[in-house]
């Protein structure tokens, strides 16, 4: 949670719009630095206009790069400035004693890497590393697995994909109501939710005009 799962921060747009049924922007939209702490909108339009964003928004591409609200704005008040998200994640797996990315690699089966071009191989990345770091077994975890090329067919690199295989796969073989498990003694419990719920959840979403 402190190292893979933090590649969400670099999916986020810098700004938030509120849509129509047919996608068209019915206000301006929002920059994200002014969004935080900033419930007015809400209570202006209701939520529908900004989950119809959320549905059908593009995020950005799992990279190095966050956006300025992010890097510049978090948490303050509008207008007033905040934290680096990127400087709290990095500081975040010091504290939390998440090992370098290099080690991380070893304990996941990969092969440590002795070079920053086995990381990318994006000159530009590749050069910003050595200067921040100096050595590939310096590279903090979180910093390391977004600069990774990504595999085919994914939207992280290797060291990543490893982390955030192992833990789905730890949660679904800690489930004992998880079907796919052989475990016939095991009785798995049924929660689908009956179809009347289902209708009645869609008539609530439907009342907030989505």
């Amino acid at each position: 949670s402190t190292g893979a799962y933090r590649i969400g921060h670099t999916l986020i747009n810098d700004d938030v719009e509120l849509l129509d049924n047919d996608g068209n922007e019915i206000d301006e939209a929002l920059a994200l630095a002014e969004a935080f702490f900033n419930p007015s909108v809400l209570q202006a339009v209701g939520p529908a206009p900004l989950l119809k964003y959320l549905a059908t928004d593009k995020a950005q591409e799992v990279d190095t790069q966050l956006v300025n609200g992010l890097r510049n704005f978090l948490f303050g008040p509008p207008g007033a400035g905040g934290f680096d998200l990127a400087s709290l994640n990095i500081q975040r797996g010091r504290d939390h004693g998440l090992s370098d990315y290099n080690t991380t690699r070893a304990a996941y089966g990969l092969p440590r890497v002795t070079s920053f071009a086995q990381i990318t191989l994006n000159p530009a990345v590749q050069a910003k590393l050595l200067a921040l770091y100096g050595s590939v077994n310096a590279i903090d975890l979180w910093v390391g697995g977004l600069a990774e090329d990504h595999l085919a067919g994914s939207s992280v690199g290797p060291t990543f994909q490893r982390i955030i295989a192992d833990q789905f796969e730890r949660l679904r073989d800690g489930d004992r109501l998880i079907g796919e498990l052989d475990a016939p003694d095991v009785v798995v419990a049924s929660h689908q939710p009956e179809p009347g719920l289902l209708a009645q959840r869609k008539c609530e979403i439907c009342s907030w005009g989505i």
